[in-house]
């Protein structure tokens, strides 16, 4: 029966998204979209309350590490998303599943032909956009659009059509790995020269340096660009500034872990560099400390649970002996939240992640696995933070490893000078220690609204 209704709803879908009835979808989406309160609820919104706030609609929320949460808790915005399978829907209805272009960034992102397939979609889904997104947002009384990424295919026809019905879209960027090592600058030079000029109204960016490459290769012109740190960090600087003495009954260490299919992704790295045995020894080191040393609880932190790390780590447990459920205080957790890990750690461990810098800031001993099999190697190339690794604990190997962990879970405090240094690092990567990364965005959405709306005066 399910199966019945579900046939027949899609179906009427994509009958009202063929034969244009704007108004319906429209309607339908103003019961499907969501807003965020602010105490970081998600509720049906709904337009009677007149409070005169600016309302915002985000793209791609699922992409977002908290921003959009925090926009709302400034309460001096209303945040609305709509779920992304909504979106997607609309996306793929146009855009079809085909190779040729469903999964092509550049593609999607860049100038093409007239005659290319993907033009076609893209001109069809943009052209049907100009019919429903004036009355999805009259509906709504929605002023700005934000989204979080410069390459995520779903949001570059939304945003543009957007801005040229008269709402700003605001690309608010979700990270700053820009400069976080030689490979992945010179991957996003790369990117920035394959897309398209930026087509939103404005784009944010965490750093100063990020602010300079977008300019640099010509992606984005000076006026439209502004870095004004993380969202997210400024709730977190305030625990940090708050937060007590980690006082656990049972010692914590806290690892990120890394895939070796995304982060050391270099296919040479497999067969020339060490690369497998770096993954293994890391991931086999850890698990087997938790076994030596049973009144420590070692708790790991993948992105989910279907995060490509667990599939590997699955095999290399497997192949080493080791069956993580015969070992209580050995915890894989995706779930859990970030903040909370970091500040109720004794320890963290891990790499290639601005996790690492937020550990750095809350004053934790932070110890960055590097061992010699993958030193000056293409491994190599695409670690983070290089320039900065005085600021942390380098373990050079198992041994080394291990020895870290253990002095640091006795002797945890972080010497003056490091913790300068930390914070020089933490605000040129990632966001002011004022706190006013928030109060800053919503200044300059309630600005690039207002600039929109006296145009249409």
């Amino acid at each position: 029966m399910k199966k019945i209704a579900r046939i027949l709803f899609y179906s009427i879908g994509r009958l009202a998204i063929s034969n244009k009835w704007y108004g319906l979808i429209a309607w339908f989406y103003s019961k499907v979209i969501e807003e965020i309160t602010a105490e970081g609820k998600t509720v049906r919104f709904t337009k009677k309350l007149n409070d005169g706030k600016i309302v915002v609609l985000v793209l791609s929320a699922y992409a977002f590490r908290g921003d959009p949460e925090g926009l709302a808790a400034s309460r001096e915005l209303r945040i609305l998303q709509i779920p992304y399978h909504w979106q997607a829907r609309l996306f793929y209805f146009f855009y079809k599943y085909e190779k040729t272009c469903c999964y092509d960034a550049n593609k999607l992102t860049r100038y093409i032909e007239d005659d290319d397939q993907c033009y076609q979609h893209k001109k069809a889904h943009r052209g049907w956009l100009y019919g429903f997104l004036p009355k999805l947002y009259k509906n709504l009384g929605i002023k700005c659009v934000i989204s979080p990424h410069i390459r995520y295919l779903q949001d570059v026809d939304w945003g543009s059509v957007s801005k040229k019905i008269g709402i700003p879209h605001i690309l608010i960027s979700r990270d700053s790995r820009f400069t976080a090592s030689a490979d992945t600058k010179n991957w996003m030079i790369s990117r920035l020269k394959s897309l398209s000029k930026f087509e939103g109204s404005h784009l944010i960016v965490q750093g100063e340096f990020d602010r300079q490459l977008c300019i640099e290769h010509e992606y984005v012109s000076a006026d439209r660009i502004s870095s004004l740190g993380c969202i997210r960090m400024d709730s977190f600087l305030k625990r940090v500034k708050t937060a007590k003495p980690t006082m656990n009954s049972r010692k914590k260490i806290v690892f990120f872990p890394f895939n070796l299919s995304n982060v050391l992704n270099v296919a040479l790295a497999r067969e020339e560099s060490g690369a497998s045995q770096f993954f293994v020894n890391v991931n086999v080191s850890l698990a087997r400390l938790a076994i030596n040393y049973p009144e420590i609880d070692v708790i790991i932190k993948p992105k989910s649970n279907k995060a490509p790390w667990c599939k590997e780590v699955d095999v290399v447990f497997k192949e080493s002996g080791i069956f993580q459920q015969e070992i209580p205080n050995l915890y894989i957790e995706p779930y859990l939240n970030v903040q909370d890990l970091i500040l109720d750690a004794d320890v963290f461990c891990g790499l290639n992640t601005t996790v690492l810098l937020e550990a750095a800031i809350a004053e934790k001993p932070v110890i960055i696995p590097y061992f010699k099999e993958i030193q000056k190697t293409k491994v190599d190339e695409v670690f983070f933070f290089k320039e900065c690794f005085h600021l942390f604990d380098i373990a050079e190997s198992i041994e080394d490893l291990e020895s870290l962990i253990l002095h640091r879970l006795n002797n945890s405090e972080i010497d003056g000078n490091i913790m300068e240094g930390r914070k020089v690092m933490f605000e040129g990567y990632v966001s002011s220690l004022n706190c006013d990364a928030t109060e800053k965005h919503v200044a300059l959405i309630k600005q690039v609204v207002a600039e929109e709306s006296s145009k249409g005066l």
